[in-house]
């Protein structure tokens, strides 16, 4: 965690600390941990399947996704079983699609995150007075 103070004032100004203006920049880098939904042996035989198998499940994931969705009319059970199905089919997806086997093959063959995670940074900035 950083605070910098950045004066906006000249250089032949007083420099005393009165409580003056100037303006504070805060920013911290937080290292996320890495959350992996599939073990190993599942993205090797996801990698291993041949396209022709592929795009078929990728497909009828797609179209059983559209058949029956949520209402707000079901009881918060039967809502939560659609969402966690849609989700389902949302991952397989994921897994399975072109875009995916990249990631999936780097994965699997090290090449992929090292379990650290990525970091993320944020800042902003406040003016005092």
């Amino acid at each position: 965690f950083i605070v910098e103070r950045s004066s906006d004032r000249d250089d032949d100004e007083d420099d005393d600390d009165d409580g003056g203006g100037g303006i504070y920049e805060w920013s911290y880098r937080e290292f996320l941990t890495a959350v992996h939904f599939d073990s190993e042996s599942t993205l090797r035989n996801a990698a291993g399947l041949d396209d022709s198998t592929r795009s078929k499940i990728v497909e009828q994931a797609r179209m059983d996704s559209t058949r029956v969705l949520p209402s707000s009319d079901e009881n918060v059970y039967g809502f939560g079983k659609q969402i966690a199905r849609l989700a389902q089919l949302a991952h397989i997806a994921d897994v399975l699609e072109e875009g995916g086997t990249t990631t999936t093959t780097a994965a699997v063959d090290g090449g992929g995150d090292d379990g650290g995670g990525g970091a993320t940074t944020a800042s902003s900035s406040s003016s005092s007075s």
